[in-house]
Parts: structure tokens; C-alpha cells; sequence
């Protein structure tokens, strides 16, 4: 019975010593703080006075709820490491500012922290891993300067930012929500971002009217519901955006209680080009970019047949010299293109057709045509003789582009009838194997005409051999 007895005496004790030296700490904690009261009965650490270098700030002093660390509370001080109970809602300015020693401040589970101050821990250079409460909605002037290198969390979605908040630190990891006020300063900064919660793959994306693009988000858990700001500009069902018009639409998507952001730019469809040129005979394609394998649901036509023709697939050929607008109607709309249709010719030679400059007979060339045989090249014989010229007999021709031969031909016999001191026009056609390359002439930089050898012959008996090597555009 003794033994029972003190078995009993000695818990009983031990439980007063626990509750003595408990009760002794907890006061010996409230003493490490200086205080003043705030209006609503909680109160605001205005100094810490305590030796302790691992510091958990307790959630009341004399009973009264810990709502604010206060102006330079910590400034200076020699504490490691720092806990901030979850009924603080605000640290002020300067509160840890030139804490050297300061690696890390824990924020207990529920914080309702909304504030951090001016230069709240600037200078704490080794404090590199900061994390901020999601309840934060502001923070003030250069609160985490001259920090050095860093990396800063928080899950808060529209914090205000004062000026100069990261001056003379590096944010090397940034994590936080995408699109938060935070993202927008820091992303672009920061080396790496990584991203609280669902996010879009790609922000901004563009679709083509009547085509289709699937927006796409990462990180999501359960559901998605998907929104846009104006259906007539973009639909969006389950994550594929339909183009309506052009214009632009914000589309949403809300997952896990957070709303995620696209910007849709919707572009009217063109035919391109929009303008161009072709020359008679010759052909240009026209696009219309619509989806790959819907091609063939462009219908194609021309306004005037007679100048330019277009085909299934939007070849367009050149007719005749003139302009021509090509349609191209799809998905209901139209869209269009304006062809010019140019002369394939191209002048090669400027010279006098003034006979009485020329004793006897010349030739000269002024333009090269292309033909859908091949070329035809136009010129003058000019007859300074008193007598008419009747004829030319082994006259070579030869067409040049650059230093490319186009064609070649020796005439055998050109009539001519020129009357004396008069100028006669003169036609020579290439065709089948005179033809050596086909090219459209008004994109050829330098066409020559040259010629060599020819007999003249005139009503008198007489004949005039005439071998010209000369270029005649030269």
C-alpha cells in the first residue's frame, strides 16, 4: 500500500514539474518580445530581445493573438531561422532587414499574412529560398533587395508590387501561378519558371476562319470548363477552338478552382498573293490556306475568261493582255486576288529606221515576242538604196538570254519589196528545234538579238553581201 502511495506522489510530481518548467518556458518565450497593443485587443512584436538564434514567434503574448511583426522587430538581429504563426497578417518595414544570418522563415499552416513591408528582409543575403503565404496581396518597396542569387514561391494570385521589390537580387527559380501579377514580373527575369497548379501549354495561339486549333493545358486534375468571350469570333468545346471571324477572343478554362488564360487571334483567310503578274501564255499558282486535305473544297473562277483562266487547283494561265480577278470561294466566304496579265515581249534595241542614213540595206531588231511555238522576233529592213530590195537569202538569227541561246535560225530566203529609202518591216518566227529553251521574257533580265551574214538583192542585177556582227541593242 506504501509502494502504491508513492508511485502516486512521485507522477503526481512529476506532472507539477512538467507543468512548472512548461509554464516557465512559455513565459520565458513571451519575454523574449517586446509588444504594443492594437486597438482590437491583439497585439504587434515590436522588438525581439531574445538570444535564441532558431526563433518560432508564438501566436500570443499575454494572451492576447500575435497579428503584426512590427517595424524593424528583428532589424539587425542574429536569428537563423524564423516561424511566423499563422494569426500574423503582417510584417512591416525593415522587420528582418540586415539579418546576415537569417537562412530560412517558415510560415505555419494557415497563415493569414496579406502585407510584407519595405525592405522587410533586404540585405538578408543568406536567406536564398523564399516561399511567401497565397494569402499575400501586397508587397512593399525593395522588401527582398540585395539578397544575391534566390529562388521565390508563392501560390498568391494578384500581389501588388511596389517598386524596386527584387533590386540588386537575381531571382535564379521562380515558382508561382501562371498568369499571377507575379508571373508577369518576375517570368521573364527569372532563369527558370515553374508553375503552381494547371497551366496553358501555350498562351496566345492564332486560328485561321473555319479551321480549328486544340489549346492545352498542363497539370490538370478532374475537369475543365471551357468559356470564350465571343462566340462570334471563337467557338471552344473541350479545348478545341473553332475560328468564327476575324477578330479576337479570350477563351478560359477553369480547373481546380483556377482559371486558366488563351488569347485566340482569329485570321481571316487570303488568297496569295493577293496580287501578281503572269504573262501571256504562262502560268502562276494562287493558295488559299485552308486545312490540310480541304483543298478541294476551293471553288476557283475567274471574272473575265478572256484574259486570264483558273483551274481546280488554282493554276492561273494568261490569255490575253488585261486584268483579271480571281475568286476563291470556301466554307461560304469569298476571298479574291487581282491578275495582271502582261505582253511576253520585250524590247532589245533602240535605233534609227531612217533610210537616207544607209547607202545600201541594214538590219535591226526591236523586240522579241514569246510565243506558245516558241519566239517570234520583230524588226526593220532599212533600204537606203535608190532601187527597191526584193529580198534576203542566208540571213542567221539568234535570240540570247544572258549568255543562254534561246533560239537560233538561218533564213533562207526573206522577202522584203522594200521600196528605195523606205523602211520595211520584218517578222522571223522560231519554232520546233530553233527553239532551244523556253523562258518568259519579261522576267529575263537581258535579252539580245544578234545576227551574221545575208545577201541583199535589188531590182538591178547587183547584189550587196552584208555580214553584221555586230548587237544590234548595243
Amino acid at each position: 500500500m506504501k509502494s502504491i502511495c508513492k508511485k502516486i506522489v512521485a507522477v503526481v510530481l512529476a506532472f507539477a514539474i512538467t507543468v512548472s518548467f512548461s509554464g516557465i518556458s512559455a513565459y520565458a518565450a513571451e519575454a523574449d518580445y517586446q509588444t504594443s497593443a492594437n486597438a482590437d485587443g491583439t497585439v504587434t512584436v515590436t522588438k525581439y530581445i531574445g538570444t535564441e538564434t532558431a526563433v518560432t514567434i508564438p501566436d500570443t503574448i499575454g494572451g492576447a493573438a500575435v497579428t503584426a511583426i512590427g517595424d524593424s522587430a528583428f532589424y539587425g538581429t542574429d536569428v537563423a531561422s524564423v516561424t511566423v504563426p499563422a494569426s500574423v497578417k503582417s510584417v512591416g518595414a525593415n522587420a528582418f532587414a540586415y539579418c546576415v544570418g537569417l537562412t530560412e522563415v517558415n510560415y505555419a499552416e494557415g497563415s493569414t499574412l496579406t502585407s510584407v513591408g519595405a525592405s522587410a528582409f533586404s540585405k538578408c543575403s543568406k536567406y536564398s529560398v523564399v516561399t511567401l503565404p497565397e494569402s499575400v496581396t501586397a508587397v512593399g518597396n525593395s522588401a527582398f533587395s540585395n539578397m544575391g542569387k534566390i529562388s521565390f514561391t508563392t501560390a498568391a494570385k494578384d500581389i501588388k508590387y511596389a517598386d524596386k521589390v527584387f533590386d540588386s537580387t537575381t531571382v535564379n527559380k521562380l515558382s508561382c501561378r501562371q498568369g499571377s501579377t507575379t508571373d508577369s514580373l518576375l517570368k521573364s527575369k527569372a532563369k527558370s519558371v515553374q508553375y503552381i497548379g494547371p497551366y496553358a501549354v501555350k498562351q496566345s495561339v492564332s486560328v485561321k476562319v473555319s479551321a480549328t486549333v486544340e489549346l492545352k493545358i498542363a497539370q490538370v486534375e478532374g475537369d475543365v470548363t471551357w468559356a470564350t468571350s465571343d462566340e462570334t469570333i471563337a467557338t471552344v468545346e473541350n479545348g478545341i477552338v473553332t475560328g468564327v471571324d476575324e477578330g479576337e477572343a479570350t477563351i478560359t478554362a477553369v480547373n481546380q478552382g483556377q482559371t486558366v488564360t488563351f488569347k485566340v487571334k482569329v485570321v481571316n483567310l487570303a488568297v496569295k498573293p493577293a496580287y501578281t503578274k503572269v504573262s501571256v501564255g504562262y502560268t502562276t499558282t494562287l493558295k488559299l490556306a485552308v486545312p490540310k486535305g480541304r483543298e478541294s473544297e476551293i471553288k476557283w473562277k475567274s471574272s473575265n475568261t478572256k484574259i486570264a483562266t483558273v483551274s481546280k487547283k488554282g493554276v492561273v494561265k494568261g490569255v490575253n493582255v488585261g486584268n483579271a480577278t480571281i475568286h476563291a470561294e470556301y466554307a461560304g466566304r469569298k476571298y479574291s486576288s487581282v491578275v495582271t496579265v502582261r505582253a511576253n515581249q520585250k524590247k532589245v534595241a533602240s535605233y534609227s529606221t531612217n533610210a537616207a542614213k544607209y547607202s545600201s540595206g541594214a538590219v535591226g531588231f526591236c523586240e522579241v515576242i514569246k510565243t506558245s511555238s516558241g519566239y517570234t522576233v520583230k524588226g526593220h529592213f532599212i533600204n537606203g538604196s535608190n532601187v527597191k530590195a526584193k529580198y534576203i537569202k542566208g540571213l542567221k538569227v539568234t535570240i540570247k538570254a544572258g549568255k543562254k541561246v534561246l533560239a537560233t535560225k538561218t533564213v533562207k530566203k526573206l522577202k522584203l519589196n522594200a521600196k528605195a529609202k523606205k523602211t520595211k518591216e520584218i517578222t522571223i518566227k522560231f519554232t520546233g528545234k530553233e527553239v532551244k529553251k523556253s523562258v518568259d521574257l519579261p522576267k529575263t533580265k537581258s535579252v539580245k538579238v544578234t545576227r551574221t551574214g545575208g545577201k541583199f538583192y535589188f531590182t538591178k542585177k547587183t547584189t550587196i553581201t552584208k555580214t553584221v556582227t555586230k548587237k544590234v541593242d548595243e
